[in-house]
Order: C-alpha cells, then structure tokens, then sequence
C-alpha cells in the first residue's frame, strides 16, 4: 500500500537508503522511479531530488523517459509495420526516409499531399509503385491515429537496459538526444559511454516508469523506491497548455493542443498512467499553488459594483456619457463556462478555467490565478490566454465541440455565467467600463484601469463611491445557492411491505416534475434558480409539503448514486405557478423518516397512486458505501431489501411519468390533471 508523503521527507528517505546501502557494501546500486501525469512536474521533483542530494554528497544520475520517445518517424513506422506489412518492413531504412520527409513540417503537415507524394516517389524506386502505394497509405493511416501518451511511443526496453546495467555497476551507452516536440523527432548528437562508478544511484523519471512491463524488465533489487507523482486534471490541462501553447513545445495549433489534451491526453492518464500508482511506495502531491499561479501575467485593476435600482443604472450610464465624454464601444452576449477536476466535490474558485462565447461564438480559453485584492476591493487578476478568438474557428457548434472535449477529458462543467455587457470607454482617462446584466444576478458596473487611483476618481465623478464592491460574478453566482448547493448520495432500496417499525415523524408530499425541453418553462425556473450555478441540470421538481406548509424548487444534474442538487425554498404561490402546466408528471407519497444509527436517517416513502414502498438512506460515501447500509436496513425493519438505487424503473421521475393524475382520494394541491397510465408497483419487481 502506497503512502502520502511529504517531498521533503521523501527526500531524507531516498538518502538514508543510499547511505545504509554503503554501509552494508551492497553491490546493487540503488534505483528511484518516479511516474505520474503530464505536467504533474516529475521533471521538477527529480531536479529538486538531485539539489538535494548532491549537497549531502550523493551523485544521482538522472535518466529522462522523454529521451527514449521514438518520434513520430518510427512510430509510425513501426505502427503501419505491425499492423500492416507483418512485421516484414525494413523499418531502419524506411524510418530513415520518413523523418528526412517530414521532420521540417508543422504537426499537422507532416503527412501533407507535397509530403506524401515525395514519399510515394521514393518508395516506389526502392519497391515498386503496388507496394510504395500500400506504404504510404499505411504510414498515413497510422500518422490519423498517433499518440504519444501511450507506453508504445516510449522504447522502455532500451531505458531498462541502461538502468539495468547502471545498477550493477558497469558502463552503460546513453542516447545523447532530447526529443523536440514541436518537431515531433529527436535531436541527436553522438552517444555517450556513462560509468555507473561516477554516480551514486539513478534517478529515472516519465511517464511509464511505474507500468508492470516497466517494473518487469527491470533487474529484481531490493534497492527500489517507487513514487508516483499526483496532481488534479485541472493542474495538467493548465500546466500542459502554458507549456505547450505559451512556451511553444508544440506545433499543433492552439485549438488542436486544447483538443488533443482533453481528447487523448487526460483519457490516456486514466488508461495507462493512474493505474500505476498502485505500484508507488510513496505518493506526493504536486497541484497547482498560490505562488504559481502568481507569477503569471497580472490583468488591469478592475471592481465591480452592483447598481441595485433601475435609477441607479440610468443615472450612472447618463454621467458616464453626457459628463465625463465616455464613448459607446459595443454590446455584446458573453457566456462564461467554468470547469473543475472530476474528483473535486466542491469549485476551488482561486484558480479557473474559463471557456467564453460571445454572441454564441467561442471567443476565448483562459486561465485565470488567485485574485489579489486591495485593502478597499479592488482586485487585480493574474491570467494567462491559451487561445483567443484567432484561435478558434468562429462557427456555430463549435460551442458543442468544445464542451464534449472537455467532457472527454473529464473536467466537468460546474458553472455557466451569462452577461449581456456594454462597453464604454474613455481613452484619456485611461480606463474602460462595463456595463453587465448578469442572468440571475443583475446590473453591474466594472471599472478597469491600469492604476487604482483612476478607479478611485472614476467611482467619485459617478457618486458610487460608497457602493460596496461585488466580487467576480462566478463568485456571487456560486455563492447565490451556497448553502442549499450539496453532493448528495444515496441508496435506495424496495420493500415488499410497509415495515411496522416506529417512526419519528411524517410528512404528505407532491412532487411534480417539470419539463426542461420547454424554453417556457426554463424561463420560469430561472427566476429562482439561474441556471449559472447549475449547468449540467437534468431534472427539475417542484415538491409541496403537507399541503402547502413548505414548498420546494430542486435542480438535479442526474440519477444516480451520487449526484449534485441545489434545493430552494419557495412560496406555495410560486410551487402552483411552476406547477401549473408544461410538466413530466406527479407523485404522491407518505414520507416516514426513523433513525438507522447516529448518522445515517431512513427515509421510506408509501406511495399513494400504487402498491409501493420505497426506503431512502443517504450517507456520505468516504463513511458509508452501500453494501454496509443494505444490512442496517434488513436489521431495523427485520425484512429483506432489494437494491433499486440504479433500476430506472423505481426513479421519481419515471414514477411520476408512469402516472400522470391526481389519484383517487388523495388530495391535492397543484394537480388539474385527470388521465392515468400503465403505474409501477412492488410486484413489478419481486424481491
């Protein structure tokens, strides 16, 4: 079992191994691997492992992953090879065309049509025009489909070879190249014989130094140390794009590195790299920090304020252009998403990625750092651009393409800001201002200047100067639900009869759910819930307590065993108006609520419209799972269960759409509906 480490301490360890591996004369040389995701800065960890060491007195050599890449030439080569030709290529020769071709072209035109027909010319004096045909189609097929972030494009056998011979103490050969990736090749000088007696130990880091063929090729030594590097999606997409598009690594295009990254690169870390990290000794945490995020580029000082009154808007905007000479610039629809790491349960808001339309065109990819603010609220932001509108195609459903790589990638989007902003500027006053009607939220003024002074003197010519500041809109928006915005899990579990048990109390409940393919009726719900905090929303229910007593609006973003919901109350006049038409369907159920132990409470619902009855128990999954809730069931209610959280067919909303009609003596609130359908029941499914 792997454990969490801080890297100092894995440092101490690393040299007290060297150190009793002197002193007992072992003849092995001690090895350390360290693995873990692109960009989780394995790199930086070797270096700072090396620094280390070498003030103590040990000699590390530090064996690079990324040297013994096989490019794209031989990749290729050795692909269409395999998979075409039987392995009956010349692959050195054939190889050695390939990258003379196409080493000079940009990623995207390595296989071009000039390419490719320079290719065909020469195969075909060496094999005849049948064969060079089939070649280069190969070679084509097999460039449509690479991937350097699979364990194929890496030589490990040849990296195993030298940390093999380096740990029994003799002279090894190491390939005196860096792979350029830009280029997609090697950089080559001439190899170098190393001697395994200049160095104390061997430091290999990359990707794949953890994976079982790896560990398999190695010789078996009781002087292995294992670490894996661990980070969150967000810090890889963030640290791989500034590398890759700022600092230039890659020749793709901006849009193609985005796309390649959550497409293939976060995919293939959940494939191949993450399940390594069962083989760590010792595991330390590399995410993105404060002081990283701080030495990017800083933005214009800007501060937002909330205009509360109509009056308040037209008189600031009146004195913006009649007194103080600002010009109109334009009006435009900006949509902002926002996404977060697949194990993060709640947005860490210090650090973003954000994705904006404007009027429904992709206009930019950025990432933005820990805000800095001054004493009075002003905030300046560092960010980064990874791709601006010249990046992007500009075309409809490009909007679609984006977010499903995102998807892909599994960042998830966990907040959507839409704006209608205007902008006013004022070239002699330095500055520029934005006038935003934010969905759910409201009116905005955000000053932006270089200096804080101007917004000072900005903010007193328009007599706002005693408004509170607002903080960013991702903030208000998020904190506009905070506390009834929860991860929720739960298991649900069929009865075959009521249980006779005690119970603490009972509740009358109506839940109607609405219908999310009605633009109408999604106008309705965002006038208590935008749907900006809640992108992803599924399901959508009004529930009436009691008749009235309490009502409810809740948004789900799915059905299964964990899901995430916002809940808000509202009046039993706004539960009648959500629910008077353009719905799903109802139910009608008695809630009977008895405690299973201290933390756990069971809910079971006897459904009023069919023979059914249904418990609910939710728990908090790093306590709980379900396999360990199912017997406190049976124990309290001294009955077998069936598990029905995953079955479709026991879901509230397929209920209430099995049976759309207010029930024969069972009142109801909100219900005019008087059809009845095909109802689900206990004996639908025996237990």
């Amino acid at each position: 079992m792997n454990k969490d480490i801080l890297l100092e301490d894995f440092e101490n360890t690393i040299y007290e191994r060297v150190v009793k591996n002197e002193l007992a004369g072992e003849k092995e040389k001690p090895v350390v691997l360290i693995a873990g995701a692109s960009a989780c800065g394995k790199g930086y960890i070797a270096d700072k492992l090396k620094s280390s060491l070498v003030e103590k007195g040990i000699r590390p050599y530090i064996l690079c992953l990324d040297d013994f890449y096989k490019g794209i030439s031989l990749t290729i080569v050795s692909k269409a090879n395999k998979n075409f030709f039987n392995e009956q290529l010349d692959v050195e020769e054939i190889t050695s065309i390939v990258k003379v071709v196409i080493e000079e072209s940009s990623f995207v035109n390595k296989l071009c049509d000039k390419n490719y027909f320079e290719l065909l010319n020469k195969f075909s004096v060496l094999y005849g025009n049948e064969r060079a045909q089939k070649i280069v189609s190969a070679l084509k097929t097999e460039f449509s489909r690479i991937n350097f972030d699979e364990p194929d494009a890496v030589n490990l056998e040849k990296a195993a070879q030298i940390v093999n011979s380096f740990s029994k103490g003799e002279a090894f050969e190491y390939p005196l190249c860096t792979m350029d990736f830009a280029r997609g090749e090697h950089k080559h000088t001439p190899s170098s014989i190393f001697k395994s007696s200049d160095y104390d130990m061997i430091v290999v880091e990359g990707l794949y130094s953890l994976t079982n063929d790896f560990l398999e090729s190695l010789n078996k030594t009781n002087n292995l140390t294992k670490l894996f590097i661990s980070t969150d999606f967000k810090t890889m997409l963030v640290r791989r794009l500034s590398r890759d598009i700022l600092k230039g690594r890659s020749s793709m295009s901006g849009k193609g590195t985005l796309k390649f990254m959550l497409n293939v690169v976060l995919p293939a870390f959940n494939k191949y790299i993450l399940p390594t990290k069962t083989n760590a000794d010792f595991v330390v945490s590399n995410s993105l920090s404060k002081s990283e995020t701080y030495l990017k580029p800083k933005g214009m000082f800007q501060e937002k304020i909330k205009l509360e009154t109509r009056e308040d808007t037209l008189r600031v905007l009146n004195s913006l252009i009649k007194n103080l000479d600002f010009k109109f610039e334009k009006t435009t629809k900006q949509e902002d998403w926002f996404f977060e790491s697949p194990d993060s349960l709640v947005p860490d808001t210090s650090n973003l990625i954000r994705l904006r339309l404007q009027d429904d065109i992709v206009e930019t990819c950025i990432f933005k750092g820990s805000p800095i603010y001054s004493c009075d609220g002003k905030s300046v932001r560092p960010t980064e651009i990874f791709l601006n509108k010249e990046s992007f195609d500009r075309e409809l459903g490009e909007k679609e393409e984006l977010l499903q790589a995102f998807s892909n990638g599994g960042l998830k989007a966990y907040a959507n800001v839409v704006k209608k902003r205007t902008v006013l500027k004022n070239d002699d006053l330095n500055c520029f201002v934005n006038f935003d009607v934010v969905e759910g939220l409201g009116n905005f003024i955000e000053i932006n200047s270089n200096t804080i002074a101007n917004i000072n003197n900005l903010k007193k010519e328009l007599e706002i100067e005693k408004m509170p500041s607002a903080k960013c809109y991702l903030d208000e928006v998020l904190a506009l639900n905070k506390e009834n915005y929860k991860i929720e899990s739960e298991v649900k579990l069929l009865l075959s009869k009521f249980p006779s048990i005690d119970f603490q109390s009972k509740k009358h409940i109506e839940q109607t759910y609405l219908n999310l393919y009605s633009k109408e009726k999604i106008k309705q719900i965002k006038k208590f819930i935008p749907f900006g905090n809640f992108p992803d929303i599924k399901e959508a229910r009004v529930r009436v307590e009691n008749f009235g007593e309490k009502c409810f609006l809740t948004l789900k973003n799915n059905n299964n065993l964990s899901r995430r919901e916002i809940e808000r109350e509202i009046s039993f006049k706004d539960a009648l108006f959500l629910s008077n038409d353009e719905i799903v369907g109802k139910v009608f159920k008695e809630r009977y609520i008895a405690q299973l132990n201290t933390d756990l409470t069971l809910e079971v619902d006897k459904y009023l419209d069919r023979n059914l009855v249904i418990a609910e128990v939710e728990f908090t999954p790093s306590l709980y799972n379900p396999e360990t809730i199912i017997p406190l069931v049976e124990e309290k209610i001294e009955a077998q269960v069936k598990d029905v959280t995953n079955n479709p067919l026991y879901k509230n909303a397929y209920l209430a759409k099995s049976y759309l009609c207010t029930p024969k003596n069972v009142p109801s609130k909100t219900s005019n509906h008087t059809f009845e359908s095909k109802s689900v029941t206990n004996e639908n499914l025996k237990i």
